[in-house]
C-alpha cells in the first residue's frame, strides 16, 4: 500500500511538472507570436511615418523652389520698373531742363519741385513693392510648405 500511494504521488508530481512545462511552451509560443504582431505592427508604422515624412519633405522641396522661382520673376519685375522708373526720371528731369530756359519762374519752380517730389515718391514705392512682394513670397511659402 505504501507503495501505491508512493507511485501515486510520484505520477501526481510527474504530471503536475509535466503540465506545468507544457503550460509554459504555450504561454512561451503566445508570447512569441505577439511580439512578431508587434514587430510587424511597429515596421509598418515605420515605413507609414518615413512616407509621410518623405511626402512633407517633397512638398517643402517643391514650396521652396516655387517661392525661389517666384522671388525671380518678383526680380526680373523688380528690374523692369527700375528702368522703367529710370526713363520717367529722365523724361522729368528733361523736361525740368526745357522748362529752366521758360521765362516765366513759377513755371521753372514747379517743374523742380515736381522732379523731386516725384524722384522721391518713386524711390519710396519701388522700396514698398520690393518689401511687399517679399513678404508675399514669404507667405506664400510658410502656407504651401505646412503640412496638410
Amino acid at each position: 500500500m505504501k507503495l501505491t500511494v508512493a507511485a501515486v504521488a510520484i505520477s501526481s508530481v510527474l504530471a503536475g511538472v509535466a503540465g506545468w512545462t507544457a503550460n509554459g511552451w504555450r504561454y512561451e509560443a503566445h508570447i512569441s507570436e505577439i511580439n512578431a504582431a508587434h514587430s510587424q505592427a511597429l515596421a509598418a508604422a515605420n515605413a507609414a511615418a518615413l512616407a509621410r515624412y518623405s511626402s512633407m519633405e517633397q512638398k517643402k522641396n517643391e514650396a521652396i523652389l516655387e517661392a525661389n522661382r517666384k522671388a525671380q520673376a518678383n526680380a526680373r519685375a523688380a528690374a523692369g520698373a527700375r528702368n522703367e522708373l529710370e526713363r520717367l526720371r529722365h523724361q522729368v528731369s528733361a523736361t525740368a531742363s526745357a522748362l529752366s530756359t521758360a521765362t516765366c519762374p513759377s513755371t521753372r519752380i514747379y517743374a523742380t519741385t515736381l522732379s523731386t517730389v516725384f524722384a522721391e515718391c518713386a524711390g519710396r514705392l519701388e522700396a514698398l513693392a520690393k518689401d511687399a512682394d517679399g513678404h508675399a513670397v514669404d507667405s506664400r511659402a510658410l502656407s504651401e510648405a505646412w503640412p496638410r
